[in-house]
């Protein structure tokens, strides 16, 4: 039986649809490695300087201070790192006097996930000034 007078059409695109596909597929794998810098602030994983005014840090300063009783003064550095939520490494100032240990740094690091309304304190260390 001889082949159909179209057959030929058929197979020239199914491989013009496979070296699409390949295409597609290197563009992508490549770009991960051609990530511009700006990219790369944002990348799952990393930790990154944070506005000491961001609305996540003033949370979870103010969370950290509640709970161990201070009063936040200032914050004086915050990082931010994306890992299934956000971890946040602060470094604070704060009033301590209602535990009658006045002014103090402390370097909170606090784990928050706000889409399920969860925050805690993973790490405090507060030292008199």
């Amino acid at each position: 039986m001889p082949p159909h007078p179209c057959s030929h059409l058929l197979i020239e695109c199914k491989m013009a649809v496979s070296w699409l596909c390949m295409c597609v597929l290197l563009s992508a794998s490549l770009s991960a490695f051609a990530m511009p810098d700006e990219d790369l602030d944002n990348a799952v994983g990393l930790i990154e300087s944070v506005d000491v005014s961001d609305e996540g840090v003033q949370i979870a300063a103010s969370f950290a201070c509640q709970n161990n009783n201070y009063n936040l003064l200032e914050v004086l550095k915050a990082e931010r790192q994306v890992v299934g939520g956000f971890y946040y490494y602060l470094s604070v100032m704060v009033d301590g006097s209602s535990q009658s240990a006045g002014q103090m740094k402390c370097d909170f690091e606090v784990y928050d996930r706000p889409w399920e309304e969860s925050i805690s304190i993973e790490k405090s260390e507060c030292t008199p000034q």
